[in-house]
């Protein structure tokens, strides 16, 4: 089985549509916005039966992420979170500020590090500029 890594694909995505993946945080340290799907169905669970998420999924990143529970919400949502909102953005920096205070001051340059090296790793001849 091949190891794939999304961090290249989230430098060039707008915006990210997920249940309860850890890759919302990823989303989060690069300043971006979200949209979450809150399935209809009981807690997300680990497969040890862990709850997936410390908040419920209707409130997680609240007010910094989009919420859906519809497929008919994703083209509403998606243009949403692209827009540009100074509420939601502030939001999303005081998520990003609080789960990512140990990065000093540049909290996208880990991931960003970590990227151009899975570029390289890949054989792409240059990293993309992010």
């Amino acid at each position: 089985m091949a190891d794939y890594n999304i961090l290249p694909y989230l430098y060039a995505s707008d915006t990210l549509i997920s249940e309860a993946s850890s890759t919302m945080f990823d989303f989060v340290a690069l300043d971006k916005t979200g949209i979450i799907v809150v399935l209809p169905s009981a807690s997300l669970e680990h497969y040890d039966g862990e709850a997936l998420l410390a908040e419920a999924p209707p409130h997680f990143l609240q007010d910094a992420f989009l919420h859906i529970s519809h497929p008919d919400e994703i083209s509403t949502a998606v243009a949403g979170a692209i827009r540009d909102d100074s509420q939601r953005h502030a939001r999303v920096q005081q998520y990003r500020d609080y789960l990512f205070w140990g990065w000093m001051d540049r909290p996208h340059s880990a991931p960003k590090q970590s990227s151009s090296g899975c570029w390289r790793k890949a054989g792409m001849p240059i990293a993309p500029d992010m």
